[in-house]
C-alpha cells in the first residue's frame, strides 16, 4: 500500500480493506509457502487457508521447514498444520500437529500434496514458513560413516525397496 498527500487536506488518514490470499494452487520443483503476514503471528479466532502443490509426474515432494511457532495445546486443539498426500484432504495423512522436532521431513508418495493451516480460538499467534523440492521417486541411501567404514556407495531402491542401480567409488 501507498499512501500520497498534499499539505491542503485537513482530514487524517485513510481505510483499506483487505482479504489474505489462499487456496493457491503451486507448481513447480522448488518453492517456500508461509502463513498469513509471515514473519508476524496469526491471531485470528477462527481461521483455515489452504495450499496444494504439484511438480513433475514420476517425481516425489520432499518438505522441510524453516520455522513453526504453533500454539501448543491438547490435541493440537488452537491450531495445525496438516500435509496431506494428493490434491485434497482425503488423501493419506503424511503429517498432522502443532509441535515438530527440528529434522522433520515429510516426503509425499505421490506429485502432490494438499496443505491446511487452521485454528480456533488462538490466544498467542501461530506462524510457519516451509520449503519444498521435488526429489526422485527412487529413495537414495548414503550410509553414513558411522555404518560402513570405507564404503560411500549409493544406492538406488524403487517404491517396493528393490535395488535399481548402485555406485561405488
Amino acid at each position: 500500500v501507498k499512501f500520497n498527500s498534499d499539505n491542503t487536506g485537513t482530514a487524517n488518514g485513510f481505510v483499506v480493506e483487505y482479504n489474505l490470499l489462499h487456496g493457491n494452487d503451486l507448481f513447480g520443483p522448488t518453492g517456500e509457502i508461509a502463513s498469513p503476514l509471515y514473519p508476524m503471528l496469526v491471531y485470528e479466532s477462527s481461521f483455515s487457508y489452504h495450499w496444494s502443490i504439484t511438480v513433475q509426474d514420476g517425481k516425489k515432494i520432499e518438505i522441510t521447514f524453516q520455522d513453526f511457532d504453533l500454539e501448543i495445546g491438547h490435541q493440537c486443539y488452537y491450531n495445525y498444520l496438516a500435509i496431506y498426500d494428493g490434491d485434497d484432504a482425503s488423501g493419506q495423512e503424511l503429517f498432522n500437529g502443532c509441535t515438530l522436532s527440528a529434522d522433520t521431513r515429510v516426503v509425499s508418495t505421490s506429485n502432490m500434496v494438499y496443505i491446511v493451516f487452521g485454528g480456533e480460538y488462538v490466544r498467542y499467534g501461530a506462524k510457519f514458513r516451509l520449503r519444498w523440492n521435488a526429489i526422485s521417486s527412487f529413495a537414495q541411501l548414503i550410509p553414513s560413516s558411522g555404518e560402513t567404514a570405507e564404503c560411500g556407495q549409493n544406492v538406488d531402491l524403487d517404491p517396493r525397496g528393490n535395488i535399481t542401480y548402485i555406485r561405488s567409488p
